[in-house]
């Protein structure tokens, strides 16, 4: 396991994985918490905070996030736990048909479908809106704001703001 992610899990992502051997095709075994505390406990020092998420970033709700593309494949194991309608006009939702986990975020493969290089394609294009935006209306000095935009290829929305603000 990427010692990162295991770190990770430990404090504030704690990730409950379990398995009644019932209903999937593994042997049974079930989530203890403490269990899973003391092997973190064990490994970083640490103990897992299973609150951080909703306290830090204000649990099941979106109404003050921004800029967050919630994207899942429909083959992800993980896409159960994922977000899969708009929460909001900027935290837009793509969902890839037959998508694993994380190919959209991988490079390019001749053997990419039409689904992960339309989803590549939306996440670019909304990206690049939320760029645009950042640049057009920032207070970043207009000399300095062109040459960033040039160079990440993007052109004002609006023509018809003061040019100090372009």
């Amino acid at each position: 396991m990427d010692m990162a992610w295991s770190y990770q899990t430990c404090t504030d992502i704690p990730m409950p994985s379990c398995s009644t051997g019932v209903n999937d095709m593994f042997e049974p075994s079930p989530w203890n918490y403490t269990v899973y505390s003391d092997g973190c406990y064990l490994t970083w020092n640490v103990r897992p905070d299973a609150d951080f998420v909703p306290r830090e970033y204000g649990g099941p709700s979106f109404a003050f996030a921004s800029n967050i593309i919630f994207s899942n494949g429909d083959l992800d194991p993980w896409s159960g736990a994922g977000i899969e309608t708009n929460e909001s006009a900027t935290c837009p939702a793509i969902v890839i048909t037959n998508g694993a986990h994380h190919l959209d975020l991988r490079a390019f493969n001749p053997k990419d479908t039409s689904y992960v290089i339309a989803a590549r394609t939306q996440e670019m294009a909304i990206i690049r809106g939320w760029l645009t935006d950042f640049y057009t209306y920032s207070k970043i000095p207009a000399i300095k704001k062109q040459s960033i935009m040039r160079r990440i290829g993007l052109r004002s929305r609006s023509k018809q703001l003061p040019r100090h603000l372009l």
